[in-house]
C-alpha cells in the first residue's frame, strides 16, 4: 500500500511540475529517482518480511537467527536507499568507438556494457531503462555530448546533460508502468535525443513514448 501511494505522490508531483520551467523540471526528476530507491528499499524489505516469516514457521531456524537476520537485512536496504553514484567522472564509462565510423559505442556501467548509436543531431541508448541513478544518469550523457554535441530544440543551442535526463528518466517512468505485452514498450526501453525533445512536457513525451494522453486512471488502475 505504501509503494503505491508513494508512485501515486510522484506522478502527481510529476504531473504538477511539468511546464514549470527548468527548475521544476529538475525537481520532479530528482522526485523520481528517489521514489525508484525507495520502492527499490521497499520491495526489498517486504522481501525480507516474507522470509523471516518464513524462517519462524520453521523449527530448525532459531529466533536469534531470525533477528539477525533481519536487523543486516535491514541496513541493507537502508545503505542502498542512500546510495551516492558509481561514476566519479566521464572517464568512468569508458566510451569506446568500436568501429571508428563515429557512430556505434559501447560504454560500461555497473559491470554491464551498454551501447549507444549516434547519427547527426541524435543519441540513442540501448536498454537505457536498466539504468536509475540520477548523478550517474548525467554523468552518462555528459560523456556523450562531450563526444558528440546534440543541438537544442532552437537548433542554435545544444543539449545539457540535465536537460536529457529529464527526457530519459521519463522514458523509464513510461517503461515502468507499461504492461509487458505492450507493444509500446519496446519504444520506451531505449532513450533516444535529439533536438525536438528538449524541454518537452512531462504528457508530451509520456504520449509520445506510449501512444496514448496520460491519465491519472491509468496510473491508479495499475496500482489496483
Amino acid at each position: 500500500m505504501k509503494k503505491r501511494l508513494v508512485y501515486i505522490t510522484a506522478i502527481l508531483a510529476v504531473a504538477l511540475f511539468t511546464g514549470c520551467g527548468s527548475k521544476k523540471q529538475d525537481e520532479s526528476a530528482e522526485l523520481w529517482t528517489q521514489i525508484q530507491g525507495e520502492s527499490v528499499d521497499e520491495e526489498k524489505t517486504e522481501a525480507n518480511k516474507r522470509t523471516e516469516d518464513t524462517a519462524q514457521i520453521n523449527e530448525s531456524v532459531t529466533s536469534e537467527s531470525i533477528t539477525t537476520e533481519a536487523d543486516s537485512s535491514r541496513s541493507s536496504a537502508a545503505t542502498a536507499s542512500t546510495k551516492p553514484g558509481l561514476l566519479k567522472s566521464t572517464a568512468d564509462i569508458k566510451l569506446t568507438d568500436v568501429d571508428g565510423s563515429g557512430a556505434n559505442y559501447t560504454f560500461m556501467y555497473d559491470g554491464e556494457q551498454y551501447s549507444a548509436e549516434y547519427i547527426t543531431d541524435n543519441w540513442k541508448i540501448i536498454n537505457s531503462y536498466k539504468i536509475n541513478n540520477e548523478s550517474d544518469m548525467i554523468i552518462i550523457c555528459k560523456a556523450l555530448i562531450d563526444e558528440k554535441p546534440v543541438h537544442g530544440r532552437d537548433m542554435e543551442s545544444f543539449r545539457t546533460a540535465d536537460d536529457m535526463v529529464y527526457e530519459w528518466i521519463i522514458h523509464n517512468m513510461a517503461y515502468e508502468f507499461l504492461e509487458d505485452d505492450d507493444p509500446m514498450k519496446s519504444h520506451a526501453k531505449d532513450v533516444d535525443f535529439d533536438p525536438e525533445d528538449q524541454n518537452r512536457t512531462f504528457e508530451e513525451i509520456y504520449k509520445d513514448r506510449t501512444g496514448k494522453d496520460f491519465d491519472l486512471n491509468d496510473f491508479l488502475n495499475f496500482m489496483n
